[in-house]
């Protein structure tokens, strides 16, 4: 199975993420919590742990199981310590820059999944 931990839901996601998602297996969404930006380093370690401890998705989880991480970026590091770097991937985009009428506007298209 292939579970994306991210705060963008898979029916967000183009073509051609979902179909290289679901080379991984069934993809599922598991909501990705709200990390306060007050918390201190114990509190972030024990907000993943609780995090992986209250998700079934997580804990009936198996060895082959792929977990895709996006987000805030202490939360991820201390997720993918717990989850293992081997069965944890993350998603590379490019970017592209549009312009017009002075205003700018990024655009990130889907490159692959990459592990951590």
């Amino acid at each position: 199975m292939f579970f994306n931990i991210s705060n963008h839901p898979t029916s967000q996601w183009g073509k051609k993420q979902l179909e290289e998602a679901q080379k991984f297996g069934e993809v599922v969404d598991v909501p990705f919590p709200n990390v306060d930006p007050h918390i201190n380093d114990v509190e972030m370690e024990n907000l993943a742990k609780t995090f992986c401890q209250s998700n079934p998705e997580i804990i009936n989880a198996s060895a082959e199981d792929v977990f895709h991480v996006m987000g805030e970026t202490g939360f991820i590091f201390a997720l993918v310590v717990l989850l293992g770097r081997q069965r944890c991937v993350h998603s590379t985009t490019q970017r592209k820059s549009l312009e017009k009428d002075g205003v700018k506007t990024s655009i990130f298209e889907f490159v692959q999944f990459r592990r951590f």
